[in-house]
């Protein structure tokens, strides 16, 4: 028995030593091309990276024939392609991040400036099962798809690529060369050529990237040829103005309120690029989503601008006691509020008062302005307000902060 035990440990580590040694043969027939293929991502220029993945789906397409072209167009030869099998090829995932590093030098985060906008760029690797290419050497074909994860602001690519694979053999070794084509569109039944690619344009506001991601791609509308339906198709990301107003027969333009800002977003783990409007001091250069930023001073005319925001996020602002101000509240298409209601721009969503009044609104289109106002008027002994109507002396009473939502219509570039 124990003669049986002795043989049946003997052969449990053999096949242990034989397993150990198989798994680095098995890894070697992954060949890895570091840096095949390219994603960009274009924007307004002031706002960071989102915070996603984009991935990939690829599929082993079966067998067909193509012409192969010499540079000058004539033909050289026709080959047909050969079936691998499901997971031959695959796509590492490229992960976007408004803290990450990218290819290339950007500024503070923001992106590499080019024309009217900027952008981020990330490469991939393409990872070849050579076990998984058993029809030998040859050409053999797959199609790749970029998901769409539905991150709120980005524009996907909506059409497909084709991936060509070439295994064979030197000195003994199998390798392998990879070549990308973007399918050609099929316009009236007619397939259009493909075009060879090394990269996947995705846009994330930028008014007029270099060309969109559908099929067929297509330079979009500019500014001085809009579609009249729609004006502005790649305002995915947009900024607001918020500003402080003092108004009122006995105000004083000299005072100071207490801001703060805060975004919750639509996407996790976003960023958002500021700037001071009218001279004011912030004393920070972004806000981190779901983080009230530092308290900072404003006055008559001077406040914030926020970028990078997206239609679902919900920018909360935060003004310290009101000193004795009362609220009024108006919005329209026209900074000084007299124009007609239009919520195009920004959506109020709630007003809340007390010790730190509060206002809550999404922001649906570049270039849209918030006025906070605080109005203080001639009061009578009796302490009754003057020039004030009904409705806001029943919001004086309650006290509080005004908030203006100003909707200002974009101005053609």
């Amino acid at each position: 028995m124990r003669k049986n035990f002795n043989k049946l440990a003997t052969l449990a580590l053999s096949g242990m030593m034989v397993m150990s040694m198989a798994m680095p043969a098995f890894a070697v027939n992954l060949e890895t091309k570091t840096g095949a293929f390219t994603k960009v991502l274009h924007t307004d220029g002031k706002t960071y990276a989102p915070n996603t993945t984009f991935t990939f789906k690829v599929t082993a397409l079966a067998p067909a024939s193509y012409t192969v072209k010499n540079p000058d167009g004539s033909v050289n030869s026709t080959v047909t392609t050969l079936q691998a099998e499901e997971g031959a090829l695959k796509v590492d995932p490229i992960t976007f991040s408004p803290t990450g590093t990218f290819e290339t030098d950007e500024r503070d985060g923001l992106g590499v400036l080019d024309a009217n906008g900027a952008s981020f760029t990330r490469k991939t690797n393409f990872v070849i099962d050579k076990d998984l290419l058993k029809k030998g050497n040859g050409y053999y074909k797959f199609e790749l798809e970029e998901n769409n994860s539905g991150y709120e602001g980005i524009r996907y690519a909506s059409g497909k690529f084709y991936v060509y694979v070439l295994l064979y053999e030197e000195n003994g070794v199998k390798k392998t060369e990879v070549a990308v084509e973007r399918q050609g569109a099929t316009i009236k039944g007619v397939a259009m050529p493909a075009e060879k690619v090394d990269k996947i344009n995705n846009n994330y506001g930028k008014h007029n990237p270099p060309e969109t991601p559908d099929l067929p791609p297509e330079t979009p509308k500019t500014p001085e040829n809009p579609n009249p339906k729609d004006p502005t198709p790649n305002d995915s990301t947009h900024d607001v103005t918020i500003v402080k107003k003092i108004e009122g027969s006995v105000r004083n333009e000299a005072e100071t309120f207490k801001f703060s800002v805060k975004v919750v977003p639509s996407n996790g783990g976003e960023r958002y690029h500021v700037e001071s409007v009218g001279g004011s001091t912030l004393g920070f250069t972004y806000i981190d989503a779901n983080t009230d930023s530092a308290e900072f001073t404003v006055t008559q005319n001077k406040g914030i601008r926020i970028y990078g925001l997206t239609k679902s996020d919900k920018i909360i602002v935060t003004e310290a006691d009101g000193k004795q101000y009362t609220m009024s509240v108006r919005h329209g298409d026209k900074e000084d509020g007299s124009g007609k209601e239009d919520d195009t721009y920004v959506n109020p969503l709630a007003m809340v008062s007390g010790e730190k009044y509060k206002a809550e609104m999404n922001v649906l289109k570049d270039k849209s302005h918030v006025e906070v106002v605080n109005t203080k008027d001639k009061v009578t002994p009796t302490g009754i307000v003057m020039n004030v109507a009904p409705y806001a002396l029943m919001l004086a009473v309650a006290g509080g902060m005004g908030v203006v939502f100003v909707n200002r219509k974009k101005e053609e570039e």
